[in-house]
């Protein structure tokens, strides 16, 4: 039980905990397979709603691996630099 909710409840009810189950199914189920294409794929949750909220289904999914990962290479650092120095009239000097 957490906050006198129990598990269950708290993961659908929770954003950040039903992202970070999800997030962690799709990286058991892509590296548990041979197969590299279902890095590529998207993953789908469909979970139906008990309790209070039964006849409800919540759906929520995630980004392919590969585009997540993708994303995640890309950097702002250099443009921040590039903008801190225009800014601040600071000469940059390259080694």
């Amino acid at each position: 039980r957490v906050n006198s909710v129990p598990e269950t409840g708290y993961l659908i009810s929770s954003r950040h905990a039903l992202f970070t189950f999800a997030r962690l199914v799709q990286n058991a189920y892509s590296h548990k397979s041979t197969h590299k294409d279902r890095r590529r794929k998207p993953l789908v949750f469909v979970i139906t709603l008990t309790g209070e909220q039964t006849g409800w289904t919540l759906i929520t999914g995630l980004m392919p691996l590969d585009t997540v990962d993708a994303e995640a290479k890309k950097t702002l650092i250099g443009r921040a630099f590039e903008q801190t120095i225009e800014r601040t009239r600071v000469e940059a000097v390259q080694k």
